[in-house]
C-alpha cells in the first residue's frame, strides 16, 4: 500500500489556486446545508472531512454557537492541520 503526502496540495487552499473562489462559494453553500438540516435541535455532535478553506467549520462554530456539543474535524494533510491551528480565530 503506497501513501500519498497530502501536504503536497496545501496549495489548493490558497487565494491564488485558479478555483479558490469557487470552491469557497461551494464550501459556504454547503455549510448552510449542513446548518439548515440541524434546524431546531438544541445540542448537536459534529464529524466533518477535511478543513479545507476552513469556511464549513468557521460557519458552523459561528451559527451553532452553544448548541454545539462537539466538533471533530477529520484531517489527513499536516500542514493543513498546522495553518488551521495558527489561523483559527475561534479558540473554544
Amino acid at each position: 500500500m503506497s501513501h500519498e503526502n497530502l501536504d503536497n496540495y496545501i496549495g489548493a487552499y490558497g487565494e491564488r489556486f485558479p478555483f479558490a473562489d469557487e470552491n469557497v462559494r461551494m464550501l459556504h453553500s454547503y455549510a448552510g446545508y449542513v446548518i439548515d438540516s440541524i434546524g431546531e435541535r438544541q445540542r448537536v455532535d459534529i464529524l466533518s472531512l477535511g478543513i479545507g478553506y476552513q469556511t464549513v467549520a468557521t460557519r458552523i462554530v459561528e451559527e451553532l454557537g452553544e448548541r454545539l456539543g462537539s466538533y471533530v474535524i477529520l484531517e489527513g494533510a499536516a500542514a493543513v492541520i498546522a495553518k488551521f491551528k495558527a489561523e483559527w480565530p475561534l479558540k473554544r
